[in-house]
Parts: structure tokens; C-alpha cells; sequence
């Protein structure tokens, strides 16, 4: 059985920090929405038919990837749960093992500092105004966690993190 480790988040919550992390100890590939995004933004589309095209393009990606029995990682910002249970209905997932991750950061003014230095030199996936805007955004989301969803608390030490995603996904055992 294949394994989909899902790390969702609002931006600088450590995503791309243990995806990373996770990609290099499983050898397994992280497919980034934003990666899309930014690939895309070249061709000067509206935002929202951008974000668009980069879901379905995932989408086809990484169900290209299961059906072939591979273990895949994926960082997706997705914090309010109806997308991302949108986003995740979208896939034919009868014979992988999903292990989903809410990234956070108790820390928040840490948090705002991480933001505060994406607003220098923003990427093209990075559209928002201010660390206020980005906030106000966060704040009309339903950012609970998944029953079963594993918490990440990017305050933590990295250590600390990856202890925890290693007993979720029981990285003794064969994945």
C-alpha cells in the first residue's frame, strides 16, 4: 500500500521546512502547490485562474503518482478544512494510506516575524499585503484540524517536529 503524507498550513508554518526534511529521510518525492503557482505566474493570468489551474494540475499530478503505487508528499497551503476536504475528494485514494499534518505556529510573533521577511521579496505565490492583511485572511477560515490530523507546531524546536511526523507515520514500519 502506498502511503499520502499531506502537510497543510497558513504560509510560514514550517511546511517546506519538514517536507523537506521528510523527502530527504523517505527518499519520496513533495509536490508543492506553490511550485505550480510560481511556474505559472509567468504568463500573467488572474490570480484566481491561476490558483485554479495550479489545484487541477496537482490534482492530475499526484493521482498520476498514486496510481502507480507511489508514496508522495504533499505541502499545500489549504488551511480552511471545505477546501481542503474539496481538494482531497477530488482524488481516488481506495488503496493509499493518508497521514494528514495542520502546521502551525503557537509562536505568533515569531510567526509575524517569518511573515514580515516573505513581505521583502515576496514569490508570485505570495500575494498578500501586509502581515494585518494576512491575518485578517486567516482569521474567515476554518483552520480545525481533521479528525485523526496530527498537529506540527513549528515554535518547536525542528527536532522536535520531526519526532513527532516520524511516530505519526510509524517510520519503523514499512511505509
Amino acid at each position: 500500500m502506498n502511503s499520502l503524507f499531506v502537510f497543510r498550513g497558513k504560509a510560514a508554518s514550517g511546511k517546506t521546512t519538514v517536507t523537506d526534511l521528510l523527502s530527504k529521510k523517505l527518499n519520496v518525492v513533495v509536490l508543492r502547490k506553490d511550485d505550480i503557482y510560481d511556474e505559472l505566474a509567468k504568463y500573467n493570468l488572474e490570480h484566481s485562474v491561476l490558483n485554479s489551474a495550479c489545484y487541477d494540475v496537482l490534482t492530475k499530478i499526484l493521482q498520476s503518482n498514486i496510481d502507480r503505487g507511489c508514496n508522495v508528499i504533499i505541502d499545500i497551503g489549504l488551511l480552511h478544512k471545505s477546501y481542503m476536504e474539496q481538494f482531497l475528494s477530488k482524488l481516488e485514494l481506495k488503496e493509499t494510506r493518508v497521514v494528514q499534518f495542520l502546521c502551525a505556529c503557537s509562536n505568533h510573533e515569531e510567526w509575524r516575524k517569518r511573515m514580515e521577511q516573505r513581505l521583502t521579496n515576496p514569490a508570485p505565490n505570495q500575494c498578500f499585503e501586509s502581515v494585518e492583511w494576512i491575518e485578517a485572511h486567516y482569521e474567515k477560515m476554518d483552520a480545525t484540524p481533521f479528525e485523526g490530523e496530527f498537529i506540527i507546531d513549528s515554535a518547536d524546536d525542528v527536532s522536535v517536529m520531526m519526532e513527532k511526523i516520524y511516530n505519526a507515520i510509524n517510520l519503523e514500519k514499512n511505509i
